[in-house]
């Protein structure tokens, strides 16, 4: 159903909230998926055998959406086991309970059951993913999610003339839980698969395969973005096209800086956008196919895993039959050519542009040291163990080994439920060692179970560092984080240094990411700010990991204000979605919005749509004790927007006390679909809230005034877009800035948002043209 020109949902929240909450533009969707789990016979490798799928397809349908959508998919089990979808790189703003992981957010989906999830994409854009979050179930339960731009947007690169999904992934002859449960059973490692695989077929070396292999027709000097998914559940992967150059664009839901190179290496969990040239068909003479071919990356070649080359083929279209030739093979690095894995992943840069911006927490509140680890645990009474000395094979963060609870870590912390987990997850090992050397002390293999998991403050600025480990043999680590992206901040090899370390951290355009490799024997320090009120895992890619322990649970509060700095000082200010300005709402003329505002805020407060007539409909006005009494702290009220008569720029404040200083934002209404603008359309547009900012809270400004009967004492800046700008202390690295082309024309949205200030407005040797005000043209 499509929003625009009918009727828009919009959720609010007045300062934090912990229930889903973005602001898509009144030309955004709302899709619904039906997906069900069934058992489905599938043949590889000359056998066949039942696997679970999603709507008989493996691998399963693919999510297509753009930003600023809402996706709703029924989960249907109609399996044999219990089972949970993930939605993997999507933040899931406020919404945990439709993130997924067992145990964590959620109880299974019994056989027979439904549950419906409900996915928001807010800032992702690009190539994500789904997958089962149970047991092994995820190596034939996944499928590809693709976030086009907002309409009305494109990409920022040239558009390609075609898109192609490629999903990299393992195959097991047996079961694959049988698998897992075999491992669990004995306590020794997982049996290596019997294929990778692209698009789930092995490919042409393998037994069986030939005739099912993943074809790709392309036409010479046409361009094409392949959208890469690393689905495995125990391998990283070099990918390659032979004769053909790869430009990254794009990894794990964001736009990079356009890299050349001639392979790529992904980490199970991530993804990565590729634009590729079809330009190898020069004459008649030319070869017409070519193979696409990954295999496995491992630095510790000392644990068991299938080394075999999966294939897909590259076919130019022609108009001789070319399909008897055979295509040429791809060069791929060594299967341990660690060298090789690091040169490609440290070419990885955000776009870093003004559309998409980097947004790296500068100052950090909570530092993080996570020693990473395979480990063993005790036999405990079962004397065939076949772990190593003799004991069963698990894993660690912090020496911590996750034991998953029998109700989730979710429903436990929102009930108060006792007994659950503990909140004591370390911020450093328990013991400090050399944490690298070629021999580590038996000693320091044993970990213990818990259900460990730590409390963040809402906003919080957090680094953590994780460290490789040499116990039982160190190997690359996926280590993924639900709920949030991050930046990889730094990398390295051996042990971090905590002096010398830091001082090469790349601030400037780090990679933003919700999946990291850590290499072997090596370090990777991330960043983020945990401004997502929930409960979110984190935890290793690589399956087996995840099963013996290398998990942990960051639980992030509500909160009731917003840190804000200015002028060199920082206070807690009230804000809407913890932003200032706040949200923008997008709508066209004729369209409705509904806005739930829940105050989680400390005071009484009261919302009003400035400029919106509101016909018949006063009670959604907004004035305290004029149209409402004032929403209570914890309390919500539901408004009703109705855009009959207004077009152009209009904004929404507080209408309580001194409130709308900080909580505002404006409101875009576009010409009703088939419409258009009076005037020619601009190139872009730009919104330019101007406002006022006080350094003391502004509720107690205006109290102290009341309280002397004298006048309120004048605001310390002026603001544009909520930034003083380059001529005041401590504010010129965030003023506030709108790139250009030179021929461009731009529609400038100027809204006066101040308390006490009529503004004089201009920019240094240009003209403005007026075409409206107040929501009219002029």
């Amino acid at each position: 159903m499509e929003l625009g020109g009918a009727y828009q949902l919009l959720k609010f929240m007045y300062a934090i909230m912990l229930l889903g909450v973005f602001a898509p533009p009144a030309f955004a969707k709302i899709h619904h998926h039906t997906f069900i789990i069934q058992e489905t016979p599938s043949t590889r490798l000359c056998s066949t055998k039942n696997i679970l799928t999603v709507n008989g397809q493996y691998p399963g349908p693919t999510i297509y959406a753009r930003k600023g959508d809402t996706v709703i998919v029924k989960v249907v089990n109609q399996g044999n086991k219990n089972i949970t979808l993930h939605w993997h790189g999507v933040d899931q703003p406020t919404n945990p309970w439709s993130d997924g992981p067992e145990y964590i957010t959620q109880c299974p989906i019994k056989p027979g059951a439904n549950f419906t999830q409900r996915i928001q994409f807010t800032e992702e854009e690009g190539t994500l993913w789904w997958h089962a979050h149970s047991d092994f179930d995820r190596a034939t339960v996944h499928g590809a999610i693709v976030i086009h731009p907002r309409k009305g947007s494109t990409f920022p690169f040239p558009k390609p003339d075609k898109e192609v999904t490629l999903i990299l992934g393992e195959w097991w002859n047996a079961d694959v839980n049988e698998v897992l449960q075999k491992a669990l059973a004995t306590g020794g490692d997982v049996d290596p698969s019997d294929a990778n695989t692209i698009n789930g077929q092995p490919g042409d070396f393998l037994p069986c395969s030939q005739k099912d292999t993943f074809k790709v027709q392309v036409q010479q000097g046409k361009t094409y973005l392949l959208r890469v998914i690393n689905a495995a559940l125990s391998n990283e992967y070099f990918f390659a096209i032979a004769n053909h150059q790869l430009t990254v664009v794009g990894t794990d839901g964001s736009y990079t800086k356009p890299y050349s190179t001639n392979y790529i290496m992904i980490t199970p969990g991530q993804t990565m956008d590729l634009l590729l040239k079809a330009d190898q068909l020069k004459n008649s003479s030319s070869p017409s196919r070519y193979y696409l071919a990954t295999r496995p990356y491992n630095g510790n070649t000392a644990v068991g895993f299938d080394q075999k080359v999966a294939t897909a083929i590259l076919e130019y279209k022609t108009n001789k039959n070319t399909f008897a030739t055979f295509p040429l093979l791809a060069s791929l690095p060594e299967i341990n050519d660690t060298n090789a894995a690091t040169a490609f992943t440290d070419g990885i840069r955000s776009l870093a542009s003004w559309d998409h911006p980097v947004d790296v927490p500068k100052t950090i509140d909570e530092h993080m040291y996570i020693s990473i680890a395979v480990n063993v645990v005790s036999c405990s009474g079962n004397s065939n163990c076949t772990g190593p000395i003799g004991d069963r094979l698990a894993a660690s963060l912090n020496n911590a080994s996750f034991q998953n609870p029998l109700i989730d870590v979710l429903d436990a912390y929102y009930y108060s439920i006792p007994d659950v987990y503990t909140q004591d997850f370390p911020n450093k090992p328990p013991v400090f060692f050399n944490f690298t050397e070629d021999t580590i002390p038996q000693e320091l293999f044993l970990t213990q179970k818990s259900t460990k998991v730590k409390v963040l403050d809402y906003n919080t600025t957090v680094e953590i560092v994780f460290q490789g480990t040499n116990i039982l043999g160190g190997e690359n680590h996926p280590m993924h984080l639900h709920g949030h992206s991050f930046y990889v901040v730094g990398k390295g090899f051996g042990n971090f240094d905590k002096e010398k370390d830091p001082l090469s951290y790349n601030l400037v355009d780090p990679p933003f990411e919700n999946t990291i490799g850590v290499p072997k024997n090596g370090w990777a320090a991330i960043r983020f700010r945990a401004a997502n009120p929930g409960v979110w895992f984190m935890h290793c890619h690589f399956e087996r990991h995840t099963v013996w322990g290398m998990d942990m649970v960051f639980i992030t509060k509500n909160g009731n204000k917003t840190p804000c700095t200015r002028l060199c000082s920082t206070k807690n200010i009230l804000t809407v979605n913890g932003q200032y300005p706040g949200p923008t709402i997008y709508a066209r003329k004729g369209d409705t919005v509904i806005v739930k505002v829940i105050n989680q805020g400390n005071k009484n407060i009261t919302l009003h749509w400035h400029g919106v007539d509101q016909p018949r409909n006063p009670w959604s006005d907004g004035p305290e004790y004029i149209t409402q009494c004032p929403i209570k702290p914890g309390a919500n009220f539901t408004q009703r927007i109705q855009f009959t008569e207004e077009e152009g720029t209009l904004w929404w404040h507080a209408h309580s006390d001194f409130d709308r200083a900080t909580v505002h934002g404006a409101m875009v209404i576009h010409p009703r679909r088939g419409n258009t603008f009076p005037f020619p359309k601009p190139d872009k547009e730009v919104t330019l809230i101007l406002g006022e900012w006080w350094n003391a809270d502004v509720n107690e400004v205006l109290q102290k005034a009341l309280a002397t009967g004298g006048d309120v004492d004048p605001s310390d800046a002026n603001t544009i877009n909520g930034q003083p700008g380059d001529f005041l202390p401590c504010s010129q690295n965030d003023a506030f800035k709108f790139q250009v082309k030179q021929g461009n024309t731009y529609l400038l949205r100027v809204i006066n948002a101040a308390l006490s200030n009529e503004y004089f407005f201009t920019i240094a040797n240009h003209q403005l043209t007026v075409v409206g005000t107040d929501g009219s043209y002029t």
